[in-house]
């Protein structure tokens, strides 16, 4: 494939945010080779980004937590209504509403899809009314696409399992990839108290509160060390952290929430160890990703999504998921380790995302899936 002059590649998401954070080398590969990149949306800050990349924007207002029927199928015709205007040569659809409601209006329009499942998310940890909905409509939305996309192969066997994909569309890819030229440590030089890092959306099922306990007894026990949290703050996301830990975590030495950052780079040069503590259903956190190609030892739990990161004992250590214990036994033993050790972890975990989980893989996979159904 030396181009794909003229022809229309949709993205849609439920926000620009994370088409830009997690999608930007793909798309800058399609418009290379001179595809006519669009992305569906609802607005944010990044969609100008987007646009200065050289892609069109399509704003599309929707609430992935929503559970009322009626606001879903009126998404359902926007979109059909949208395709039906711009006319794709074919549509790459991530999240759940976009998955659902984006593959029923593509089919609806033979237009060739491809859906990708990033993670299962809040309604598959509660295994309530809302997962036997979202199941229900995953069921009948996914017979449709051209293959079905999960970053993790338990996900692609729970879907498998309880009859929500046929076997024969599903393909396992290793993440969405990270840039392992971008994520690349320079600054060698770290703080002087050791330093644990965690980045993520400030929700309890990623592991935050756990990550402030497990530095409270640390530094109970007379360890010198700190941590450091950086992420969103969502006060309307139903798992979200009470706003009180918010503002006893900032401006605190001891345990520092930064907020959100644009670029983490420099904060991951000057940590010592990075932390994910998460029980919530993951596709593979891109923040393990970028820790690990940027050289820092991870301790990060046994489950779905976080496990594919870390070699046990190699590049980092597997804890329980909601064990504070395991955890703290976790930190202590990276504390124990020389310079030298800390130094061969973090270089095992680099080589591990060279290998397995470079952004270049990823592009291959968009690419020979355009080959295939274009």
């Amino acid at each position: 494939m030396t181009d794909l002059l003229n022809k229309k590649i949709v993205f849609v998401a439920n926000n620009a945010w994370s088409i830009l954070n997690f999608r930007k080398e793909v798309i800058l590969k399609f418009l290379e080779l001179k595809a006519e990149v669009h992305v569906v949306s609802p607005y944010d800050d990044k969609v100008v980004q987007l646009i200065q990349l050289g892609c069109q924007h399509h704003v599309v207002e929707f609430d992935n937590r929503s559970t009322n029927l009626v606001k879903d199928i009126r998404l359902y015709y926007q979109l059909k209504r949208l395709y039906q205007r711009i006319a794709p040569d074919f549509i790459f659809h991530y999240v759940a509403k976009p998955n659902i409601y984006g593959s029923l209006a593509a089919h609806r329009l033979n237009i060739p899809s491809i859906a990708v499942v990033t993670g299962l998310g809040y309604a598959f940890a509660q295994k309530n009314w809302l997962y036997r909905m979202i199941s229900a409509l995953y069921k009948t939305a996914f017979k449709f696409p051209e293959e079905i996309w999960f970053l993790n192969q338990d996900d692609a066997d729970l879907f498998i399992r309880n009859g929500l994909v046929n076997k024969k569309l599903v393909r396992v890819i290793s993440g969405e990839g990270v840039d392992v030229d971008y994520f690349k440590a320079n600054n060698l030089t770290k703080k002087t108290v050791f330093t644990f890092l965690m980045t993520g959306r400030l929700i309890k099922s990623k592991g935050v509160l756990l990550f402030a306990e497990a530095i409270e007894r640390m530094q109970a026990q007379g360890y010198e060390c700190k941590g450091v949290l950086v992420g969103t703050y969502d006060p309307t996301h139903p798992d979200t952290i009470q706003e009180s830990f918010v503002q006893k975590w900032k401006n605190n030495d001891s345990f520092l929430y930064m907020g959100y950052q644009n670029d983490v780079r420099s904060i991951l040069e000057t940590a010592h160890c990075f932390v994910f503590p998460s029980y919530y259903p993951e596709g593979v956190p891109r923040s393990l990703m970028e820790a690990a190609s940027m050289k820092l030892p991870i301790i990060t739990t046994l489950h779905t999504g976080c496990k594919e990161v870390v070699v046990q004992g190699r590049n980092g250590y597997l804890v329980r998921p909601q064990s504070v214990n395991d955890l703290v036994d976790a930190m202590k033993a990276i504390m124990q380790l020389t310079p030298e050790q800390l130094k061969e972890m973090g270089e095992a975990g680099r080589e591990h995302m060279i290998l397995h989980f470079d952004v270049q893989q990823t592009i291959q996979n968009y690419k020979r899936a355009i080959q295939a159904y274009l």
